[in-house]
């Protein structure tokens, strides 16, 4: 069985109460100081109770009226009894209530040790405490060895436990009573408070001015104290943190209360060695004893504790805090607004030391981080744009393609194919055909300068004007003028165009041909395959008005010709160069006998061998016109 959900149980929680409070009540000081009233429960109330709440405030009250009955039952037994039993009680149930009712910084939280604060808290809580239970003991008995010994168990005795046993409960993940209704407000919220601080003042003026005892100041002083025990939780205090994961801050302050506690006993065992006497039956030298206890306590409180808990809230301000911050923002970067919101959130660290620096570095860092991210949204954008222009001049370009081979040369002693395999980087590159006449066809290759939509547009444009003004004019020197004066209108983009422009005559067999700055084209005549060396003429649509030179040449039966762009052998493997037009010659002079679809797919199987299928960046176009 789990012992955690023991404590969930008011039942266990007032039982072990009890059975504490009866063990030192009635076995401690019946039988170790023989009824010399040294109370040393009155050092475990107050922390039993601010841990597990009223439940245990009433258990230990219960216990006492029953020692006291037990332990002497006459009229004084139960007198004193019933002293006890309102004492413990309101004792108990006001250490509890005042740590759910005043907030550390910005929450509530279980007893616990996070902070420098939260010790603050709990010790100024039983001194809160035994100040009040001192009061009514002194009141009711005067200053004499009874107060004395008080003062040990409700100061010195609970400060030293409570510094101990919340921890402890906190380590072992000990269920602790949190605040379970909310009562009724009856007054306003100052009124409550001021009964707190009156619940000090008859037994003080009781005290101070040696009036004689008075039930009537003594129950004004537990009227104050039931009125403020009365003041409603806020909300927080009913939702306290459930959390109990250790934070950095508070496993420093377990260390450092560990320390602590290891002078406190290297400070009570030097008591012991100086022999300070300590004898049962002597109950002045028992005095002397607790005094000197008492003396050493507090000088060890004011010598060790406060001033580690002084320098823990230095700590705490100037290395912890500013780690937290800095923790909590990664945390919650996902809920914060952008890279300006993480930008704020570190400027309002202002710490001077490393960990300020730290913070204005990471918050450079994030103006940096957020500079890059919009440079680097920039870039994507435009990258999106571009692959889109490139695909939407990929399928233009493809479109303007014919590949209606056998159709066109249906009825002609020709053969004709063509392959148009277009690049990621769209070059706008295009070949064409078309008849002329009745005894001569067109053909045409090109390969536009630039990227994009607006090189697919210039493409378009080319094949227009090539088609329009062969058709009308009938010459391929005019043509290639007309076309490129045309392309010269309005290229503010300053493209320019290769082509290889030719017609050839079915019946006779005779091939004119206009090169405007285009590759030189491959030629099987008779058998024998070699490049067409001829001077080619200017590019298209550098400029206007520029005059260009016919050739021609013969085919014979079997000859045929193979067109090309540069992206055939400038085709790059990246560690040999080009494929080179050696290469395309051989190919084409293995394959000569082959039908022209025979010889693209060869020279196509073959770039791809040499580049060992990598992506080009210029498109592969080759045209092969074959002479039945």
């Amino acid at each position: 069985m789990d012992y955690r959900k023991l404590f969930k149980s008011r039942i266990f929680i007032f039982t072990f109460s009890f059975i504490i409070e009866m063990a030192l009540y009635y076995g401690v000081n019946a039988y170790v100081f023989h009824d010399q009233y040294f109370s040393l429960d009155l050092g475990f109330l107050p922390v039993l109770s601010l841990l597990l709440g009223p439940y245990s405030a009433l258990g230990f009250a219960s216990a006492a009226l029953m020692s006291d009955l037990i332990f002497e039952f006459s009229y004084y037994g139960i007198v004193n009894g019933v002293f006890d039993l309102t004492t413990y009680m309101v004792i108990g149930v006001l250490t509890w209530r005042l740590w759910y009712d005043f907030k550390i910084g910005n929450h509530i939280n279980k007893p616990r040790f996070d902070s420098a604060g939260s010790i603050f808290k709990a010790i100024l809580i039983i001194l809160a405490a035994g100040f009040y239970n001192l009061l009514i003991t002194v009141y009711i008995y005067g200053m004499q060895d009874y107060a004395i010994q008080r003062i040990f168990c409700t100061f010195a005795l609970p400060l030293t436990i409570v510094l101990i046993l919340v921890p402890l409960f906190n380590y072992y993940r000990i269920p602790l009573y949190v605040p379970k209704k909310q009562f009724k407000k009856r007054f306003s919220l100052k009124i409550y408070n001021l009964m707190f601080l009156l619940m000090y003042v008859p037994t003080l003026i009781g005290v101070v001015f040696n009036l004689k005892l008075s039930i009537s100041i003594i129950a004004m002083s537990y009227i104050c104290c039931i009125v403020f025990l009365l003041k409603p939780f806020k909300e927080e205090s009913l939702n306290v943190d459930e959390d109990y994961t250790t934070t950095l801050n508070e496993r420093l302050i377990n260390s450092m209360i560990k320390l602590f506690l290891m002078v406190l006993v290297i400070v009570l065992t030097i008591a012991f060695i100086n022999d300070f006497s300590f004898d049962l039956d002597n109950i002045k030298g028992n005095l002397e004893f607790i005094f000197w206890i008492n003396l050493m306590l507090v000088t060890s409180y004011i010598l060790f504790l406060i001033p580690l808990t002084v320098y823990l809230k230095y700590v705490e301000r100037n290395i912890i805090e500013p780690i937290s911050e800095i923790s909590n923002i990664a945390v919650k970067v996902n809920e914060l607004k952008g890279l300006g919101d993480i930008k704020n959130e570190f400027s309002k660290i202002n710490n001077k030391n490393e960990l300020g620096i730290l913070s204005e570095s990471l918050m450079d860092l994030t103006s940096t981080i957020e500079e890059y991210s919009d440079s680097l949204k920039e870039n994507i954008s435009r990258k999106e744009r571009y692959e889109t222009e490139l695909k939407l001049a990929n399928e233009i370009q493809t479109s303007m393609i014919p590949t209606d081979f056998d159709e066109f040369t249906r009825g002609k002693d020709i053969e004709i194919y063509g392959l148009m395999n277009p690049a990621y980087d769209v070059g706008g590159d295009f070949y064409d055909y078309l008849d002329i006449d009745g005894d001569s066809i067109g053909f045409v290759i090109g390969d536009v300068s630039g990227k994009g939509i607006p090189a697919a547009l210039f493409m378009i444009k080319t094949m227009t004007l090539v088609k329009d003004y062969l058709k009308h004019y009938n010459d391929l020197k005019l043509t290639f003028s007309k076309v490129n004066n045309g392309l010269c209108l309005n290229n503010n983009e300053e493209y320019f165009v290769t082509s290889w422009l030719a017609k050839f005559d079915l019946s006779s067999g005779d091939l004119s041909f206009v090169n405007a700055g285009h590759n030189q084209p491959l030629v099987c005549i008779d058998g024998e395959v070699r490049y067409l060396d001829t001077k080619p003429g200017l590019v298209l649509a550098a400029m206007e008005d520029i005059p260009y030179r016919e050739n021609s040449i013969r085919l014979s039966k079997g000859d045929f010709i193979v067109l090309y762009t540069d992206g055939v052998t400038e085709a790059n493997n990246n560690y040999e160069g080009f494929y080179g037009e050696d290469r395309l010659k051989r190919v084409v002079e293995m394959n000569k006998d082959k039908h022209p679809k025979e010889i693209i797919r060869a020279i196509k199987g073959d770039i791809a061998d040499y580049t060992d299928n990598a992506e080009q960046f210029d498109d592969t176009t080759l045209l092969i016109l074959k002479y039945l």
